[in-house]
C-alpha cells in the first residue's frame, strides 16, 4: 500500500521556518554572497541554543549528521599531514554543518517540500532573466544584470558540441542541479492528481533543467519520471510505459551512440573524467585506500594534466580523502539515516529512489558536498525520519501563508 497523501494542517509562516526559507533561497539564488553564511551562522547559534537548553520540548537528536561531521572532522585533522588544498578542506567540513539543520526542520516541524517548491520557483524566475539578459544585450542594463547574476550565482553561458556538427546554447545557475528536487515532488503530485497547474510547473522545470546543459541532470529527471510512472500508476499503466521506455531506447540509443557526443570518450568533459578516474586508480596504495590523504589532498590527474585537490567524481575523490571504509559510511548514511526498514516503504520507497539517482549525479558532478547538495540531503532525511503521525507529503500546493509552518 502506498503512504497516505494528507495536506498539512494550515499555519502561518513563523520565524524559524521564514529564517530557513531565507538561507536556502540565498543558497541556490546567490551562493558567492556572504548573505547564505551569515544565515547559516544565525541558524547554527540557534541549533546550539536547542541542544544545550534543559526545559522540553528537547531536541530530538539524528546521529547521522554528527557521525557525518566526525569523519570530514577526520578528513580535515587528516589534510594537515599531508599536501593539501587546507582552504577547500575547511570549505568541504563546513559544509557537512548544513546537515545539522535536520535538526531544525525536525524540531520546528518545517514542510521542507513547500520550501523546496518554492526555491524551485524562484530559479526559474531567475533563470528566465538570466536568459532575457544574455540573449538581448542591447536591452537597457541587460548586460549588467548579466554579469551581477554571473558574480552572485555562479551562472555559467556556454557553447557545448554535443550534437555532431552543431553547437548548442546552454544557460543555468551554478545550482541547477538542485531543481531535481522540486522536479521530483512535482512529477509525484502530478501522477497522483493531474492539475493543469503541476503540468505547467513541471514543463518549465523540464526546459530549465534541459537548457542548463547538465547531461546527468536531465538523465536522473527523465529515470526519476519513468520510476514514478511505474511506482504510482496501475499495472496496465506500467506495463504501457515499459513497452513505449523501450521503443524510445531502441530507437534513441543508436541516436545517441552515432549523431552525439554525449557518451563519446574524446569528448573534452568525458576525456577530462576518464582522465581523473585512471590516475585514480594509478596512484591508490593501500594505506590511502584504507585511511585517505585527508579532505583536499591533491594527486595527479590526467585529465586535467597537473596536479589537482577536487575533481567532478565525487566519490573518488572522497575515497582518496577519507578512505574507501570511511567513504562507503558517508555515502551508506546519506542514503539510509533510519535503521528502521519501515521507514523506507511506501512512498518513502519512491523518494529513497529519488536521492540515489541524486547520489549518482554525483558521481560525474561536484552537486553533493556543498549547501545545496547538503540542502538536498536534509530534504531527504526530513522525509525518512519524519515520525509516522506527521504528514510526509501534500498532494495539493498550498498559498503561501497557509502552510504548515512554511
Amino acid at each position: 500500500m502506498m503512504g497516505a497523501f494528507v495536506s498539512p494542517i494550515n499555519r502561518a509562516p513563523t520565524l524559524p521556518s521564514m529564517l530557513l526559507l531565507a538561507f536556502m533561497l540565498s543558497t541556490v539564488l546567490a551562493p558567492v554572497t556572504t548573505l547564505n553564511k551569515l544565515l547559516f551562522a544565525f541558524l547554527m547559534l540557534w541549533i546550539l541554543r536547542l541542544l544545550v537548553r534543559q526545559r522540553k520540548p528537547r531536541l530530538r537528536l539524528h546521529p547521522p549528521a554528527f557521525v557525518v561531521i566526525a569523519i570530514f572532522l577526520y578528513g580535515l585533522l587528516t589534510s594537515q599531514l599531508t599536501r593539501s588544498d587546507n582552504a577547500l578542506a575547511v570549505q568541504f567540513f563546513l559544509a557537512s554543518f548544513v546537515l545539522m539543520l535536520i535538526h531544525f526542520v525536525d524540531h520546528f516541524r518545517i514542510d521542507m517540500d513547500r520550501a523546496v517548491e518554492l526555491c524551485g520557483k524562484a530559479m526559474i524566475a531567475v533563470t528566465i532573466v538570466y536568459l532575457v539578459a544574455a540573449l538581448n544585450q542591447d536591452l537597457p542594463y541587460a548586460n549588467q544584470i548579466f554579469e551581477w547574476l554571473n558574480q552572485i550565482s555562479a551562472s555559467a553561458f556556454a557553447e557545448r558540441d554535443f550534437i555532431e556538427g552543431d553547437v548548442t546554447l546552454t544557460f543555468g545557475l551554478g545550482s541547477a542541479p538542485f531543481l531535481f528536487v522540486p522536479w521530483c515532488l512535482v512529477t509525484m503530485r502530478l501522477i497522483r492528481n493531474p492539475r493543469i497547474a503541476d503540468a505547467l510547473w513541471l514543463v518549465l522545470y523540464g526546459l530549465v533543467i534541459g537548457i542548463s546543459g547538465a547531461r546527468g541532470l536531465v538523465v536522473v529527471a527523465l529515470a526519476f519520471l519513468v520510476g514514478a510512472l511505474i511506482f504510482l500508476t496501475s499495472l496496465r499503466a506500467r506495463i504501457f510505459v515499459i513497452l513505449i521506455l523501450m521503443v524510445i531506447m531502441a530507437i534513441g540509443v543508436p541516436v545517441l551512440l552515432t549523431a552525439t557526443s554525449l557518451f563519446s570518450s574524446e569528448e573534452i568533459s568525458n576525456a577530462a573524467k576518464i582522465g581523473h578516474f585512471n590516475s585514480f586508480l594509478d596512484e591508490m596504495d593501500v594505506w590511502g585506500a584504507l585511511f585517505g590523504n585527508g579532505l583536499g589532498s591533491y594527486y595527479y590527474s590526467s585529465g586535467k594534466g597537473e596536479w589537482t585537490a577536487h575533481t567532478e567524481l565525487t566519490p573518488i575523490d572522497f575515497a582518496r580523502y577519507l578512505g574507501i571504509p570511511f567513504a562507503f559510511i558517508f555515502y551508506s548514511l546519506l542514503l539510509f539515516p533510519s535503521s528502521r526498514l519501515s521507514s523506507y516503504r511506501g512512498d518513502n520507497y519512491l523518494f529513497c529512489f529519488g536521492f540515489l539517482l541524486f547520489l549518482i549525479l554525483s558521481l560525474t558532478n561536484p552537486t553533493l558536498v556543498n549547501s545545496y547538495g547538503m540542502i538536498c540531503v536534509v530534504w531527504y532525511w526530513a522525509k525518512i525520519k519524519s515520525p509516522k503521525q506527521r504528514p510526509m507529503f501534500s498532494i495539493m500546493p498550498q498559498p503561501f501563508g497557509a502552510v504548515d509552518r512554511i
